[in-house]
């Protein structure tokens, strides 16, 4: 049986772990996946830090490959977006039809909702920060166009963001809790900011009513600009583009996404970052922060979409 060694927050830093212990610790962080060696000497070492939600972890591997295939995916797993910055060594990420190698200070999205691969043909590391799919604004139009998209580190926005990235997940260990949580918060603004650089710079030409997802980018950014307005429904986004209710309705379809659902589910991911990052901001203010009607209703909500109250979530974050 191979022996791989693994370095993990949890885990003594020499202990030897069996085969089976890489992807449970690799699924436990990330997704599950299926572990293919191809490196007899294979060792994996993973250095993960969990915020609220946000994991950021570094990862030294040997030769190896990962799979996330279609069986492992079930409607109970909640989606996330993983942003990975290559460090030293080479990778490759296959998913959606794509495929892209990665060198040092290049960058790639991959969503844990679809199959996908990574391949390291040697010793290579790593840095990944894996978020909530409805904590990035512009989620459904990354999945369909960034990821396993090539980032390379010469461009100016993907290098600051690589920095960012690989720079942080030294210091989120040591940090205070509240500091840690403000800055991972922080950490996800600069992922949304990379993905809608990317978006604006991949858009398609000659955009129409027929190409009704490539317009789905400048949709969800007007959404996310507008969610304190309790106003905000399908009919105000319809006609801030100047279309009927009908197309948006089908342009969101197209992009696998529906308005009232994501103004929500935006609604909700803002108000639990803002019960972290304001402890003593009252639940009835970032309800209506947030869009919501009232501090009951949202409670409701909140209640029903994370199996508590938005008291008790606060007081766990605090522990």
């Amino acid at each position: 049986m191979t022996e791989h060694l693994v370095v993990d927050g949890d885990v003594p830093e020499t202990q030897v772990l069996s085969s089976g212990h890489w992807g449970q610790l690799v699924g436990d962080v990330y997704t599950r996946v299926h572990v293919r060696e191809t490196d007899r000497s294979f060792s994996g070492r993973l250095r993960n830090v969990d915020v609220g939600g946000v994991n950021v972890s570094r990862v030294r591997v040997g030769k190896h490959r990962l799979q996330r295939l279609a069986d492992q995916i079930t409607p109970a797993e909640s989606p996330k977006l993983v942003l990975c910055a290559q460090v030293s060594g080479f990778g490759t990420v296959i998913q959606n039809g794509r495929q892209t190698i990665l060198g040092p200070g290049d960058l790639t999205v991959y969503d844990t909702s679809m199959p996908f691969e990574l391949e390291f043909d040697g010793t290579a590391e790593c840095v990944g920060m894996v978020v909530p799919w409805g904590s990035i604004a512009p989620a459904p139009e990354v999945s369909r166009r960034l990821v396993a998209s090539f980032m390379p580190a010469a461009d100016p926005v993907v290098r600051t963001v690589s920095r960012v990235i690989v720079d942080s997940e030294e210091g989120l260990a040591e940090m205070p809790v509240s500091a840690r949580r403000r800055f991972a918060h922080h950490m996800v603004q600069v992922f949304e900011t990379l993905c809608w650089t990317r978006l604006n710079e991949t858009a398609p030409s000659g955009d129409s009513a027929a190409g009704g997802n490539s317009r789905m980018a400048p949709v969800l950014l007007f959404i996310e600009e507008d969610l304190a307005d309790p106003a905000l429904d399908v009919k105000m986004v319809a006609g801030a583009f100047f279309v009927s209710v009908r197309t948006m309705h089908e342009w969101a379809a197209q992009a696998g996404v529906s308005i009232a659902t994501w103004i929500r589910a935006r609604r909700l991911e803002r108000s639990r970052a803002d019960l972290a990052l304001y402890p003593e901001m009252p639940i009835a203010a970032i309800a209506v922060r947030n869009g919501f009607l009232g501090a009951s209703y949202f409670s409701h909500i909140f209640r029903e979409s994370f199996g508590m109250s938005p008291s008790t979530y606060r007081s766990g974050v605090r522990e």
